[in-house]
């Protein structure tokens, strides 16, 4: 559950003002005005980040927000209809463990544990609240993928090796008959 104080269901208690966010973006056209080229004219910035846990795993949740250098915040069209969207990321006390999870081999690995976001067609409608709180939920869910994780290693392992003990098998067979 979010630890988040929320203003109404698209703002939160701390999240950066709009003046605070015009700041950032007037800094950031005044470093790419010599290699606008290179660097484009859009990007977002994180405006609130809540660092909690579940379980003793930590996590992050981000509200993001999108920018266009020399286009007003009132008129910025962004990545939905709030121009603001939440991500899920690990922390560095978990990178170990997001990079050895996601280097396992399919079906056990998950390249995109501890990271999720919600620029997807099914949040298009959704309040940042609601966008927040699936976030959370995919974090738990994550989580919890972890108490189940080490058995179901130990069966495809087992499967693995029953599978090299069955070819074994099949190749004695097939050169015995030849």
């Amino acid at each position: 559950m979010s630890k988040m104080e929320w203003i109404d269901e698209t703002h939160v208690k701390g999240e950066l003002s709009d003046a605070e966010f015009q700041a950032m973006v007037d800094e950031e056209a005044i470093k790419r005005k010599d290699d606008i080229k290179r660097y484009g004219r859009d990007g977002i910035f994180y405006v609130y980040t809540e660092l909690t846990s579940y379980k003793g795993i930590p996590y992050s949740v981000k509200i993001c927000r999108y920018y266009l250098i020399g286009v007003p915040l009132n008129e910025t069209r962004g990545m939905n209809h709030l121009g603001k969207w939440a991500v899920l990321e690990g922390v560095p006390e978990t990178k170990s463990l997001s990079d050895l999870i996601s280097t396992l081999p399919y079906p056990i690995g998950n390249s995109e544990w501890m990271w999720k976001d919600t620029l997807h067609t099914h949040n298009d409608k959704q309040t940042l609240k609601q966008m927040v709180e699936e976030m959370h939920q995919g974090a738990r869910s994550d989580i919890d993928e972890l108490d189940t994780l080490v058995k179901r290693l130990e069966d495809y392992t087992k499967e693995i090796s029953d599978n090299i003990q069955k070819i074994k098998t099949i190749k004695t067979e097939m050169i015995k008959n030849d």
